[in-house]
């Protein structure tokens, strides 16, 4: 993989910049269930809209790493 590609946003055919962002999934029991990007600012930003942020009980349901 080239350097350009390695750079560039990690979603199907998206050509920018990646993010420094990456958004963890949360369990309800508090683990890591999947890392989702990086991904430009753009995308990262229409994910976090896609997602609830808590469980009913009050645990957070993702996490951001970097910024």
């Amino acid at each position: 993989m080239s350097v350009i590609a390695e750079t560039e946003c990690s979603r199907s055919g998206c050509r920018e910049p990646q993010s420094a962002r990456q958004v963890v999934l949360v369990g309800p029991d508090g683990t890591d269930r999947k890392r989702c990007g990086p991904y430009c600012p753009e995308h990262t930003d229409l994910l976090l809209t896609k997602l609830t942020p808590t469980y009913t009980g009050g645990g957070a349901t993702y996490r951001i790493e970097g910024s």
